[in-house]
């Protein structure tokens, strides 16, 4: 597999399709990823079993 451009490396990775965007989380996202996981609906939906700590979220950001 060739090695990315400079460009490449500097740009975030997008999919884009006919209904959906996906784009890298970013801090700003934090609000959200707040509310969805305090949602016990969506949460049963992707697998979690409970809200998500303040600090494990801002781990998705740090490593």
């Amino acid at each position: 597999m060739p090695r990315p451009s400079e460009e490449e490396e500097r740009t975030p990775h997008v999919l884009t399709g006919t209904r959906l965007y996906l784009r890298p989380l970013t801090r700003e996202d934090l609000a959200h990823i707040r509310r969805w996981s305090e949602d016990a609906e969506l949460r049963t939906l992707i697998g979690e079993l409970g809200p998500m700590s303040e600090g494990n979220r801002r781990n998705t950001f740090t490593g």
